[in-house]
């Protein structure tokens, strides 16, 4: 899934694919790959837990940000291409400029591992989320939480700000017990989809019948009016309305693997 992401993304911004031929520096394996929206910077995972930072035009490695053994989860980068954000498994959130990979400031400490680091969509907070169930709000230049973490009771699956970062969406287990899906003839953990105001982290409204075991929810661009879910039974995407709650058209198949929304939410 990470390939094609990397694909999707600068086809988009540049109006083709390129083909780089990048010298990995370490042994490891390649777990995550992504790119700028102007195609400018690379920056890739591996499984031995190293951070690379790379220049879009010509492959070349520009820094290793973490090297291996420090147990990288997952990286990103500002929509301004300011910053790149990483999250390890150490509990350390570090801020690094994109143009050089140099480190910026001290890093955001959490008392769990890291599992996702995202910048809102003007760049001025970072959401992160732990192994533990909780979800931070850190702003980007104090490197300070802006409000109590969210906990969850049961499983966290992923969290996301909305397209304007007015709002936050998360998916997680509840505490119930699995049932059967007679659909698929499979067990299915229960689940909940809950949206949060994306500055003070007040809950604002929540879906839990008919979503299924939910792995994945967005709230879909322009404007967040609709809210995609993705199901682990049947790899199945919903469209929600948020307002009623109600589905909106038929489920989408073939969509366990992942899911990346064009910036318009068609």
């Amino acid at each position: 899934p990470f390939v094609r992401e990397l694909d999707a993304v600068m086809s988009s911004a540049l109006g083709r694919i390129e083909v780089l031929s990048i010298i990995h520096p370490t042994d490891g394996k390649l777990i995550f790959a992504a790119v700028s929206e102007d195609g400018e910077r690379l920056w890739t995972v591996s499984d031995d837990g190293s951070a690379n930072l790379w220049d879009g035009t010509t492959g070349k490695l520009i820094r290793t940000l973490i090297k291996s053994g420090n147990q990288v989860n997952h990286a990103s980068m500002d929509a301004h291409r300011r910053h790149l954000v990483t999250a390890s498994r150490d509990g350390r959130v570090r801020l690094w400029n994109s143009e050089d990979g140099s480190p910026m400031g001290e890093p955001m400490v959490h008392d769990n591992e890291v599992q996702w680091a995202e910048f809102s969509p003007d760049g001025s907070r970072i959401l992160t989320t732990t192994n533990t169930g909780t979800v931070h709000l850190w702003d980007v230049e104090s490197a300070m939480e802006v409000v109590a973490p969210i906990q969850h009771i049961a499983e966290l699956q992923s969290a996301r700000f909305g397209p304007d970062g007015s709002r936050l969406i998360t998916a997680s287990h509840d505490s119930s017990p699995m049932s059967m899906d007679v659909s698929y003839g499979e067990y299915i953990q229960s689940a909940r989809v809950q949206i949060w105001n994306g500055t003070t982290a007040a809950p604002i409204t929540e879906f839990r019948d008919g979503i299924g075991d939910v792995i994945d929810a967005f709230l879909v661009p322009p404007d967040g009016s609709r809210v995609l879910t993705v199901s682990r039974a049947g790899d199945a995407a919903q469209l929600w309305d948020v307002t009623t709650g109600d589905p909106i058209g038929d489920q989408m198949f073939g969509a366990g693997a992942g899911v990346i929304l064009s910036a318009d939410g068609n």
